[in-house]
Order: C-alpha cells, then structure tokens, then sequence
C-alpha cells in the first residue's frame, strides 16, 4: 500500500516491522494515530512529546513500553473519565512499571493553559477531535516548539 508520495504505508494495526498486532489493542490505536498525523515511528525518535488530549493514553502507553521516543507527556483535563472499556483494556495490556511511568507525565489541564515552559517539546500530537485546537494550534505551536 502506498500514499500520496508514493512512500509504502503500512495498514493499520501492523507494526514497522510487518508483524500483525492481533490483540495488541494499544498499538492499533498508536499506529492509527500516526497514520492520522502522517507521522512514523521515525518521527518519534529521540523526541520529547507532548499528547494533547491524551484520552485513555493509549498513545503514551505504546511510546514507553516501546522506547519509540525520548519522553511522552500527556495532557488530558478528564484523567480516568473517557471511555471506562477502553481504559480496562488497555491497562490489562501494561506492565506496572508502564503504568507509573505515564501516571507520572500525565498532567491534568487544557490546551488553552499549558502548564510546560516554553519551548519544551520537540513535537506535540494534537486531539484529532479537538473542536479547541483550531483555537489554539498557532499559540500552543509558536510556544512550545523548539
């Protein structure tokens, strides 16, 4: 399968290695995602990440126990209170060691009140349902991007 630039793409729910990710809930939703944004996992590499709108944080979850990127925040103003079945699941498919780990860099809040310096991300993945980051996408960007 190939896209726009003519680059093989991989189908959703298959990882870079070709491997299918049957049952790997998590990693369907993370290369969803990156399909979403035109990112890779290359993208990801050696970067300092922040998630807004992190939902049940099934993106975080794949980057840390994955070692894909440097670090991976979170920030999502409903912590704990998205979609009760999607954070079961993905929570049984987590260690406990990844789970404190994306309970640490979680933080509660909203685009529209940041709460990192300036400049402190190398990449940041938008809400792909956020009505706000229309709103918001040229502040947040020209303020946290180094």
């Amino acid at each position: 399968m190939q896209n726009k630039e003519g680059q093989n793409k991989k189908p959703v729910g298959e990882s870079a290695s070709g491997v299918e990710l049957i049952g790997d809930f998590i990693a369907k939703i993370f290369y969803r995602y990156l399909e979403d944004l035109g990112l890779s996992e290359k993208d990801l590499k050696d970067k300092k990440i922040l998630d807004v709108g992190a939902g049940s944080r099934a993106f975080a979850g794949h980057c840390i126990r994955s070692g894909i990127c440097k670090e991976v925040y979170s920030l999502e103003p409903k912590i704990g209170k998205i979609n009760d079945e999607e954070e079961k699941i993905i929570s049984a498919e987590l260690n406990n060691e990844v789970k404190k780990q994306i309970n640490f860099k979680t933080v509660r809040g909203k685009m529209e009140n940041l709460p990192f310096e300036d400049q402190s991300m190398d990449l940041q993945c938008p809400d792909l349902t956020a009505i706000a980051m229309k709103k918001c996408k040229k502040t947040c960007k020209s303020r946290l991007m180094k």
